[in-house]
């Protein structure tokens, strides 16, 4: 009884015989996805599929941040009192900041 391939021995298997049939699925993919016949749809799928083997995916940030909620005091009346947009800085009691973040 033969012994089963590992999935190394399998793909690379699979490889070599595409190989013999000088067969490459990617630019069989990409003839697809560029023929003139092919539908939008198929095409925006083809792409979607190929972005993660060329642009890496973001990950997530963790940021820590401080243990004290922070308060904005946005004044959204509309009115020109002619100040200019000012960093913000906190208050002696640190709850609160008067400004805007330039």
């Amino acid at each position: 009884m033969a012994r089963r391939l590992t999935k190394a021995e399998q793909a690379a298997k699979l490889q070599q015989c595409l190989r013999d049939k000088n067969y490459d699925p990617v630019s069989e993919i990409l003839r697809i996805a560029q023929g003139h016949n092919t539908k939008q749809e198929l095409r925006l799928k083809i792409a979607m599929d190929l972005l993660p083997y060329v642009y890496a995916k973001k990950k997530a940030v963790e940021m820590d941040v401080q243990s004290q909620p922070v308060t904005f005091n946005i004044d959204l009346s509309g009115a020109d009192n002619g100040n200019e947009v000012q960093d913000a800085e906190p208050t002696q009691d640190s709850t609160t900041i008067h400004g805007l973040a330039a």
